[in-house]
């Protein structure tokens, strides 16, 4: 913001008061091991998600994360802080496949738990009603409580991969990156941006995905494909790599990255588009 406002004095001591912060936080909470105080899903999240880790850490730190699922096997252990970053940290550490398993858990503690057990809202808590113990005892007990609610989120920006970037303001470009795995065989989604309605809509149909993407007019987008090589993707029944509006890249984690001007396009991709982790 100060940056913005063009206070390069304040924008300059918020970053050193950052970097203090986050030295800070490293040797108070970060073990040589990787390990985070409290050594549970929410502590390792946290870090992850707000750039707190050392990056010669990172890695381990994110082994941490994953064995803390494990250890649930495979079920959260989040409150309202940790809930929100589960699905999005796992995913930007290459684990959407983990992000899938912890979302369609029926059993206690998950979303599908209260589903199963007949809720048509989000619960305020993890067992709210269960069948042993019936309602919660606790006065704080909403059944119609939306925090836990913030998966929807992932559900638009990475199932469908429909997702604004921040250095381009009011949707003038944006990404779409679908993740699909869960076993689920497609997905959409659509907005009504300022400049008309962008959209992400793909299918598995025999082992293939099938990718739609509407990109408005004046706008451009980056459609980052769910495999890791480009060799027999079709863009509008072409080959990908033909395309005359097509400028191919390729993210870090070896995803390709293919930037489209406004239009409607199809994507054919020759496997099902699971990425593995890395």
């Amino acid at each position: 913001m100060a940056e913005v406002l063009n206070r390069p004095a304040l924008a300059a001591s918020n970053r050193a008061l950052r970097d203090r912060a986050r030295a800070a936080y490293q040797k108070t909470y970060i073990g040589p091991d990787g390990r985070v105080a409290d050594d549970v899903q929410t502590s390792y999240l946290l870090t992850l998600a707000f750039d707190l880790a050392p990056a010669a850490q990172r890695e381990q730190i994110a082994g941490h994360l994953i064995r803390s699922f494990a250890e649930k096997d495979n079920h959260l252990a989040t409150g309202f802080l940790g809930t929100p970053l589960i699905a999005p940290v796992l995913s930007d550490i290459g684990r959407p496949d983990i992000a899938y398993t912890v979302l369609l858990q029926t059993t206690y503690p998950g979303w599908l738990f209260s589903v199963k057990n007949g809720a048509t809202t989000i619960w305020e808590r993890w067992d709210s009603w269960t069948p042993e113990g019936g309602f919660n005892k606790e006065n704080m007990n909403s059944f119609n409580h939306y925090s836990y609610g913030c998966i929807v989120s992932w559900f638009y920006s990475r199932i469908a991969g429909l997702e604004p970037l921040p250095e381009a303001p009011g949707w003038k470009r944006f990404r779409v990156a679908p993740l699909p795995g869960g076993g689920l065989t497609h997905a959409a989604a659509r907005l009504q941006t300022p400049h008309g309605e962008a959209s992400s809509c793909w299918r598995i149909e025999d082992g293939r995905l099938r990718l739609g993407v509407v990109i408005p007019p004046n706008t451009s987008a980056e459609v980052v494909l769910p495999v890791r090589r480009t060799a027999g993707i079709l863009l509008d029944k072409a080959p990908l790599v033909e395309h005359d509006l097509a400028k191919i890249t390729v993210c870090d984690d070896g995803r390709p990255v293919v930037a489209l001007p406004s239009g409607q396009y199809e994507f054919l991709l020759p496997e099902s588009g699971e990425v593995r982790a890395r």
